[in-house]
């Protein structure tokens, strides 16, 4: 169950950084506003700007991002493991046809 967890973290980190990588930053902020207690409280809670601070890394504004939340440090990095892990592991699954060898053996 915790590996079915894991990979469904992995392909959600998978599309959000392939998401992300491919937009603006400046963009970002316009549509990122999904926070509810930003949005119904006007209070900032702990991952407040997390997204914004996640396309800033991904496009090498790496003191943005850690101006936006600090948090940026650990969670990137935990999104391209869980990202490279589910790689690994469906590459692993994947068979490769190979040449068919005889079954004779040299003598």
């Amino acid at each position: 169950m915790e590996r079915r967890i894991a990979a469904i973290g992995g392909w959600v980190s998978i599309a959000a950084l392939a998401v992300l990588s491919a937009t603006n930053p400046e963009s970002v902020a316009a549509w990122t506003v999904i926070c509810p207690f930003k949005r119904f409280l006007d209070v900032e809670c702990w991952g407040c700007g997390l997204t914004r601070a996640t396309s800033d890394a991904l496009h090498g504004r790496f003191s943005d991002a850690i101006a936006l939340n600090q948090l940026v440090v650990a969670a990137l990095p935990i999104m391209i493991a869980l990202a490279l892990w589910v790689l690994v592991r469906t590459a692993r699954r994947i068979t490769v046809l190979a040449w068919p060898t005889s079954a004779k053996s040299p003598a």
